[in-house]
């Protein structure tokens, strides 16, 4: 095989090699993780680009963002949005992964405004995704931007919902977010106030 198909899982499994070793020794990790980062992304292959998003975005923990994987996957999906832009299958993938980053993101208190970013790429990427749409809100809720939440909340509550048969509209895909995110311990105070809002 040529070696720039391996380049990506090589560099992937390296990257988890070297952060794993990091617990046990001392040495310069951050600029190895780098190196491969750099590696992994001067690909301008659109799989590369995709699974390298895919790679800083999912199985977020603190350790992965000492090593800015939200900030690695937001370049990334902003080079292969660059590179792919009048690719509407690449955009759609782009807009997904970015999304799912943004939802991930309001695990951590300090990601809320990368969590903010990823979501407008997303809507950049694919402006009918409509998981884009339940997440922008949260995101302004969640930098407290209240007037920001509403005004997207008020915008889409009543908005049918297309992409499952789980809701029948928007209102029940928030909602749905809400109890999510409380189950889990995450929460601000104004969604009270948006939980009243999406009564009327």
């Amino acid at each position: 095989m040529e070696y720039d198909t391996l380049q990506g899982p090589i560099t992937r499994q390296l990257t988890q090699m070297y952060i794993q070793e990091n617990q046990f020794v001392e040495g310069n990790v951050k600029a190895l993780v780098e190196k491969c980062f750099k590696t992994m992304t001067e690909s301008s292959r659109s799989e590369e680009l995709l699974n390298a998003i895919s790679f800083y975005s999912s199985g977020l923990d603190t350790t992965k963002l000492f090593y800015k994987y939200p900030e690695k996957a937001i370049s990334t999906s902003e080079k292969a949005l660059n590179l792919y832009s009048n690719e509407k299958s690449i955009r759609e993938r782009i807009s997904m992964l970015c999304s799912n980053l943004s939802f991930r993101l309001f695990d951590f208190k300090n990601q809320y405004q990368n969590a903010l970013i990823g979501v407008k790429l997303a809507i950049k990427a694919d402006s009918v995704n409509e998981y884009s749409y339940t997440n922008l809100p949260l995101a302004f809720l969640f930098n407290n931007m209240y007037p920001e939440a509403e005004r997207e909340y008020t915008k889409w509550k009543d908005v049918p919902w297309t992409v499952t048969k789980d809701f029948k509209t928007f209102k029940e895909a928030f909602l749905d977010d809400f109890r999510d995110l409380e189950s889990r311990g995450i929460t601000h105070p104004d969604i009270a106030k948006i939980k009243e809002l999406l009564k009327k």
